[in-house]
């Protein structure tokens, strides 16, 4: 493929693109390529500050004299872009309040606006920052993003009738008798070759520009990148733009941008800039810096971290690693001068608030070389974006709440970003060969704190449902985008962060999002339980047992305890676990090669929780959990394994789950999968083609219905009449899968279905809130209250009293007014990372915090670069003996009384080895068993 041009512009960063726009203003045909998306590098790798030039205005005067003059030019030209946040630079305690004075003189002498406020005055505009300032300084710093930025000035620049070509990769310059003739591309979408034939190429390829001048035999172009990395908070502490009045440092600067604020920067040089490491001690460094200016920092919840390399110019003033101290301001290398090239001009350094101004400067180079000259007009006339005005934080609830109907294209796909079906499907027509992170960098989706968790497989199913990709590349892409959203949160994780990682990990777990190789066989067999257990019915006990959690653990302890006669209290802060869990109980499903789940509990070496809790009672657990179910809600036999199809279409082992499951166990290929337009967690065709979408209408005038609000729908007759009449002009003789919402408090519903439409109907699991979650939560809370457990909801357990090496109460607060519940005995159900039954603290150090247990499994680095290897932090719980009673290091048991169950212990990755049920009914036998033992 041959295109021809006047000018190659190399690099689709904000000062490639406002070359590209430019030279097409300017009357030239432009072609702009990049090997991956616009703004992939530094511009979308940055702080998100656009600066007003007084971060320099003593260390880099021209670059404050620069900045000062374009800040407001690209505030106006690319409006839609920039917030208006103001800046503030403020004297911390114990910062050199002389320094204020030098700002201030450097800022008149460059032109930078600033003027000195009160204390209190900033204090009252901004009310989280640290009360000991000294002093402050107004300035007119402002937040922009970089995406929007880049992609609105490359559409202006292609209105001008410029091309704009991503994922082409520069493999040659070409020159003859040293003169540019163009260059050579890879398409890497394609694999085909683009040659672009050109008199002229300008290398804005930033920290890479190097390298590219190195394709014209022009070496020793000396661009150093200098990494920075940066860290974003999810809240948004400040709203003006909060800068340290030092000298440049690290750390020195709170930018809000959107709804999260960031945390810059650090300055590193570094050899390669396609290889950027986070180092866990700089995002401390830049966690402790952020204390200085806000109070309580440490302890805001970490969203994610990243970084770019910025592209600066060796400066022979500063020593060769130093580049926090190199000058920010732009460099234009001619090559011709310089190497005896002619058509080739590099452009450097600079600060994407230059980026217009660079772009202008090299454009004049150019036409100085061509001897064509034309005015500028770039700084006169706005992107075509910007005439929506300046970007206010609260635009796309606005949007939304404007565009809300019973269209199914206003779903929103993603909540914590606000993107709707629509506008993904708006990105998606416009760049259908786009990589999912594509479309995030245009529509910030997967950018709050589930960081894709949920909205990435909605994104891949409307892809597919649209005709975008097919299934494999989707999935491919999925786990592409989790890989990549992966690599800013391992190093940054704690708090509610590492607690929300640890849920999107179960969720992919749960339904087997991404197997290993080999997987499990399907089995078309439906096996009936083998029936109860008995218990004794003997006079009640007097003794108080109190059990924390309500998960499946801690209901099944409760009600063996409560059944044998003891007074039980549960203990619960929310809902338990089980409405994320599909609603199936896993024994053992990660190992194909053995026959039955019980045989590899039976097999499991030291140091995994079945060691302790041994087969036979895994065995008496799940026979128990059986019966408290009810046949209605489980089936199956604890000994064999069978294997469902998941709502990604990977097949998905289990031992028990719900009858209106039962007919999908013969395996995709042989149903005809159904997803309903309303319902956006549910897409058919990801599991196989052909498939069919209906419209059912749970709620008039509702297009986003919850699956509880389907469930809820299908348990009247009005909705399963609606359903079946939906069905009957897509189905054809086959059975019919169906999203898991065929009812909630009546779990026949699926039934009454499948005996009106006359075809076997069966129930697919999905992502959660699940509704047969929802049915085996409440089925058994009803079964515990029938045995007499007593249920405290919405309160917390803080500690456990002890006297003698003895438990003998457990404190919990609840609004704020601490009560002790005596107890005979205490069982811990607290669950894992990611139910806070351990918790990791802002150094990554995790603990037990309701009683301090020691932990096993404790790794000295929690989680690994890989996102899809087995992460440490997830082995880490508590060691047990078989009666389920704490060890210490030296396998001596801590407190008698005291008993952990569930995903409170150590030794297993639950969701990974698909362990969860097993352990938690069998954990819950054992510890009920020891209690009868000790208490009788």
């Amino acid at each position: 493929m041959a295109i021809e041009a006047d000018v190659v512009v190399i690099g689709g960063g904000s000062t490639g693109a406002g070359v590209a726009r430019d030279a097409a203003m300017r009357g030239y045909s432009v072609v702009l390529v990049d090997r991956a998306d616009l703004a992939q590098g530094t511009s979308g790798r940055f702080h998100g500050l656009l600066h007003s030039g007084g971060r320099y205005v003593v260390s880099d005067p021209e670059s404050a004299r620069e900045c000062a003059v374009e800040n407001e030019i690209v505030s106006r030209i690319n409006a839609n872009a920039v917030e208006l946040t103001g800046g503030l630079f403020v004297c911390a305690p114990g910062d050199d309040e002389g320094f204020a004075d030098q700002f201030l003189a450097g800022a008149t002498a460059t032109g930078v606006p600033a003027g000195e406020i009160g204390v209190a005055q900033a204090l009252r505009r901004e009310p989280r920052l640290n009360p000991g300032i000294t002093r402050a300084i107004e300035v007119s710093d402002a937040s922009v993003d970089g995406w929007a930025l880049v992609w609105g000035t490359a559409r202006s620049a292609a209105e001008y009738g410029a091309k704009v070509l991503t994922y082409h990769q520069v493999t040659e310059v070409l020159i003859a008798d040293g003169q540019v003739r163009g260059v050579v591309c890879l398409n890497l979408a394609s694999g085909e070759k683009v040659t672009i034939e050109a008199g002229f190429v300008i290398n804005a390829g930033g920290p890479w520009a190097g390298q590219i001048a190195g394709l014209a035999g022009c070496h020793d172009v000396d661009v150093v990148p200098g990494r920075g990395v940066m860290v974003g908070m999810n809240h948004r502490l400040v709203n003006t733009v909060i800068n340290r009045c030092v000298y440049p440092t690290d750390g020195d600067i709170l930018v809000p941008v959107h709804t999260i604020c960031v945390i810059g920067t650090t300055d590193t040089a570094v050899d390669d800039p396609d290889n950027l490491a986070i180092p866990r001690a700089e995002i401390d460094a830049l966690l402790d810096a952020g204390e200085a200016l806000v109070p309580g920092f440490r302890q805001t919840r970490v969203l994610h971290a990243w970084a770019g390399a910025r592209p600066l110019i060796r400066d022979s003033r500063t020593a060769a690693g130093d580049t926090r101290h190199m000058s920010r301001t732009m460099a234009i290398i001619d090559h011709q001068a310089r190497d005896g090239v002619s058509g080739l001009l590099t452009i450097a350094g600079g600060k994407l608030t230059t980026y217009r101004l660079m772009a202008e400067n090299v454009v004049d180079a150019m036409e100085a070389q061509l001897g064509t000259p034309h005015p500028c007009r770039t700084a006169d006339e706005p992107v075509p974006e910007a005439s929506s005005g300046h970007h206010v934080v609260t635009h796309r609830l606005a949007e939304r709440e404007a565009e809300r109907s019973d269209d199914a294209r206003s779903q929103i796909v993603c909540e914590c970003e606000l993107v709707t079906r629509r506008m993904l499907e708006s990105v998606m027509t416009a760049n259908p060969g786009g990589q999912f992170d594509d479309w995030r960098r245009q529509l910030r989706i997967g950018m709050g704190p589930c960081q894709g968790g949920f909205c990435g497989l909605r994104m891949a199913g409307i892809a597919v449902a649209d005709g975008v990709m097919d299934a494999p590349r989707a999935k491919d892409l999925l786990k592409l985008f989790l890989q990549h959203r992966w690599a800013g949160l391992w190093p940054t994780l704690s708090g509610a962060q590492a607690r929300q990682a640890a849920i999107d990990a179960a969720i992919c777990g749960n339904y087997n999002a991404f197997p290993s190789s080999g997987g499990v066989a399907h089995n078309a067999g439906v096996f009936l339980s083998s029936g109860g257990v008995a218990h004794s019915t003997g006079a009640a006990r007097s003794a108080g047992v109190v059990v924390v959690g309500a998960g499946l653990a801690g209901l099944v302890t409760s009600t063996a305890l409560a059944r044998d006669g003891f007074d039980v209290t549960c203990v619960t802060f929310g809902v338990g676990g089980l409405p994320l869990s599909p609603g199936v109980i896993d024994v053992y499903g990660s190992i194909p090669d053995v026959h039955g789940p019980l045989e590899a509990v039976a097999q499991a070496s030291d140091g995994h929780p079945y060691a302790a809790i041994g087969a036979d009672a895994v065995k008496r657990g799940l026979d128990l959990l059986l019966e408290l179910a009810g046949p209605e809600l489980l089936t199956g036999r604890p000994d064999i394994n069978v294997c469902m199809t998941s709502a990604v279409g990977a097949p998905r082992p289990t031992c028990l789950y719900p009858p209106s499951m039962a007919n999908g166990l013969a395996g995709p290929d042989e149903a005809v999968f159904v997803g309903f337009t309303r319902l956006k967690d549910f897409y058919p065709q990801l599991i196989s083609t052909p498939a069919a979408m209906i419209d059912v209408t749970p709620r008039p005038g509702e297009a986003d219905s919850s699956p509880m609000v389907f469930a809820r729908f299908f348990d009247t007759d009005a909705g399963r009449r609606a359903l079946v009449e939906a069905l009957r002009p897509v189905i054809g003789e086959e059975s019919v899968g169906l999203p898991a919402v065929l009812g909630l408090d009546d779990v026949t519903a699926w039934r009454k279905v499948q005996d009106a439409l006359g075809r076997p109907v069966f129930e697919v699991p999905m992502t959660p809130p699940s509704v047969p979650g929802w049915r085996l939560n409440n089925a058994l809370v009803r079964a515990a209250q029938a045995a007499g457990v007593r249920f405290r909801r919405g309160v917390k357990a803080v500690s456990v009293q002890q006297d003698g090496g003895r438990a003998t109460g457990v404190v919990v607060a609840s609004a704020g007014h601490p009560s002790t519940l005596a107890a005979d005995a205490v069982v811990l159900a607290t669950g894992g990372l990611q139910s806070g039954g351990i918790v990791m603290d802002d150094h990554q150090q995790m603990s037990e915090p309701v009683m301090g247990l020691p932990l096993g499994r404790r790794p000295e680095q929690p989680f690994m670069a890989d996102l899809f290897a087995p992460q440490p932090a997830y082995l880490a719980g508590v060691g047990v003996d078989a009666g389920m009673r704490p060890l210490d290091d030296d396998g001596r048991v801590v407190c008698g009384n005291v008993h952990a169950v569930g995903g409170l212990l150590a030794g297993s990755i639950r969701w990974a080895e698909m362990t969860s049920g097993g352990i938690d009914v069998g954990s819950a036998v054992a510890a009920a068993d020891a209690i009868k033992g000790e208490l009788s």
